[in-house]
């Protein structure tokens, strides 16, 4: 069973740890980075992603203020963990959490690499639609609720 934890003073070592495939870690930020970047972005959560008791994963979203859109800033399954069908229902937890958010909007947003052949396939699969370019150059990813 896949769920969702928020990250606190009892697990977030254990999240830090969490680390994509070695030619994976130039599409994400570390965890540590993510979190304490959380700290300063109104209304983001951390979540960390179990596999019945066992962490496998970390997801940070929340409301970007630039666009009024919900954002999934980060998503990542441990590199130890992928390949095992994890990715889908973690991301539908986190589209519902943010479904259920009192500010939620119609909408959320994600950016990927675009050489992150598999990232784009799961979030194709999903329901995300191509959005066009980031001005930095990451492929950007739209969910629509309605």
């Amino acid at each position: 069973m896949i769920t969702l934890h928020v990250i606190d003073k009892d697990n977030w070592e254990d999240c830090i740890r969490l680390k994509p495939k070695p030619e994976q870690e130039k599409w994400i930020a570390p965890n540590l980075y993510s979190i304490a970047e959380a700290q300063f972005m109104e209304g983001f959560e951390t979540r960390a992603i179990y596999h019945d008791d066992e962490m496998i994963g970390f997801v940070m979203y929340g409301p970007h203020s630039c666009d009024d859109n919900y954002w999934i800033y980060r998503f990542m399954i441990d590199g130890r963990f992928q390949g095992q069908h994890y990715a889908k229902p973690a991301i539908r937890l986190v589209l519902d959490e943010i479904r259920k958010a009192s500010d939620r909007t119609d909408h959320v947003m994600l950016c990927y690499k675009p050489e992150n052949e598999r990232a784009k396939t799961i979030y194709t699969q999903m329901g995300f639609q191509e959005a066009g370019y980031a001005p930095w150059g990451d492929a950007m990813a739209k969910y629509s609720y309605i």
